[in-house]
């Protein structure tokens, strides 16, 4: 026998009650709206004591929190109001953290897909979600870095899998007056080097 259960959302026009719920058919771990921008809407309630009406907030905007405005953004209750985290950012990801960390996870840049080039794809330029790129070339090579500014934290791996020498070097070149470890570029020359380098997101790619 299959079991059937329905969450049901209330919609409020500004704050939940706060008096006893149950006659009002309410029940605890229901959900509430305030879909309204006054009272520190909208906001987002659940009810975890219908005895006395308690409403427990759960994602706020407004008055009461600040406005979630950059992606990954969270509020939470400091046991007097509710309190924006401004924690994140554009191409960063979730990761779990050391337990005795406040916040118990951070975020990193993604690793990005693996993708093979071929010499008819010379002058390569990095894309927006490149992660390893495997060269198979057959003459030289040149893979252009994106911006360090618009690119903080963001780790591009490069392998060579075509054979040593042959004029079949690799040269990794960065964006305008960026480097890579201080360096004007880096050149791969032997089969299955391997590089990575990470954003620090002002002006150099940092070989990691």
């Amino acid at each position: 026998m299959t079991e059937t259960v329905v969450l049901r959302i209330w919609p409020f026009v500004t704050e939940p009650p706060t008096t006893a719920s149950s006659g009002a058919g309410y029940r605890n771990g229901e959900l509430g709206i305030n879909a309204s921008t006054a009272s520190g809407g909208p906001s987002l309630f659940q009810l975890t004591d219908e005895s006395i009406g308690e409403w427990t907030r759960l994602v706020a905007s407004g008055a009461a929190g600040g406005i979630l405005t950059t992606k990954g953004d969270l509020l939470t209750h400091d046991g007097t109001t509710d309190v924006r985290q401004g924690i994140g950012e554009d191409l960063l990801s979730p990761v779990a953290k050391s337990a005795s960390s406040a916040t118990g996870w951070q975020w990193r840049p993604p690793t990005g897909p693996i993708k093979a080039l071929v010499q008819g794809d010379t002058p390569y330029s990095v894309a927006a979600d490149d992660g390893t790129l495997l060269h198979d070339n057959t003459a030289a090579f040149t893979t252009n870095l994106p911006p360090t500014a618009t690119n903080k934290g963001r780790i591009i791996r490069l392998k060579k899998r075509s054979a040593t020498g042959g004029g079949r070097d690799i040269t990794v070149t960065p964006d305008g007056s960026d480097t890579i470890d201080g360096a004007a570029s880096f050149v791969l020359n032997s089969k299955d080097e391997i590089i990575a380098v990470q954003s620090d997101g002002v002006s150099d790619w940092v070989i990691i």
